[in-house]
Parts: C-alpha cells; sequence; structure tokens
C-alpha cells in the first residue's frame, strides 16, 4: 500500500498529518506536484515533480496508483478513474469517494460547474476548518487500518 497525495491544492495541515502518519506506519506516502512543495526529510516520503500542465499531478497518480493504494485528492474525476483501479480516495476534508457515490459528485460538481459559469453561484468551497480536518483524520485512520490488515 501506499498513499498518493495530490499535493498542488493539499492543505498543508493535511499534508502534515499524512507526514506524521506516514513515519508513525512506516506507510510511504508520495507527494505529486507541478510546483515545489517542501516535505520533511524521511525515508517514508516523496516528492514528484510533474510538468506545469494542470492536470499533470491528476495523470501521473492515476496512471501509478495501484490496487488497494490510498489517495488525496479533491478532484473528483481523478477520483473516479482512481476508483476504477480499486484504490481509495478520501478529499481533504474528509470525504471518501466510493463506487456508490461517485456519480452523485460528478453530477453535483458539473452542476456547480455550471451555476458558477452563469454567475448563479461565486466562489469556491470555505477554508479548511478543524472539523474538516478532524474529520480527514477519522477517514485517513479507518482506511489505513483496513489496508494495512489486509
Amino acid at each position: 500500500m501506499q498513499i498518493w497525495v495530490d499535493a498542488d491544492a493539499c492543505p498543508k495541515s493535511v499534508k502534515e498529518l499524512i507526514y506524521r502518519a506516514s513515519e508513525r506506519l512506516s506507510v510511504n506516502a508520495i507527494f505529486v506536484s507541478n510546483s515545489p512543495i517542501y516535505i520533511p526529510p524521511s525515508n517514508f516520503l516523496e516528492i514528484i515533480n510533474v510538468p506545469k500542465d494542470p492536470d499533470a499531478a491528476d495523470k501521473y497518480i492515476i496512471q501509478n496508483t495501484k490496487k488497494e493504494d490510498l489517495v488525496i485528492t479533491a478532484d473528483i474525476p481523478m477520483a473516479s478513474e482512481v476508483l476504477k483501479k480499486k484504490s481509495h480516495v478520501i478529499s481533504p476534508r474528509g470525504e471518501e469517494f466510493t463506487e456508490d457515490n461517485i456519480g452523485e459528485k460528478i453530477s453535483t460538481r458539473n452542476l456547480m460547474s455550471e451555476l458558477r459559469t452563469s454567475g448563479l453561484v461565486g466562489g469556491g468551497p470555505p477554508p479548511l476548518n478543524e472539523k474538516d480536518l478532524q474529520k480527514f483524520s477519522s477517514a485517513f485512520d479507518r482506511i489505513v487500518t483496513k489496508l494495512l490488515q489486509t
């Protein structure tokens, strides 16, 4: 099992939680980014820098994820592709993407995109808060524990 992080948009507090968990559990965490990011020195943490193409990190993760890996991303189309590989996916807000809910998530994403384009809705999601981080931590721990037991 490996942890893959869509690192460009991943909040710092979530990355820090992953750093600590990766060390504690001795599990590799790979941070994929199209811009330079910092990770602390560790035998379990790795950075993969991809070209500046907006979808390069997504494509890299989709291409390299294997069954029973865990992917951290807020990108719903990417989550859909990763699920096809029988990997697990959670957002930085702790929302688990599954085969059962991904269709609804894609529909909601498309609707919100249309509403933003038409000017009926503005902005994006609110900043990550402590409740979101706790939800992420719980989902992360539950999935990693399950994967390490298999």
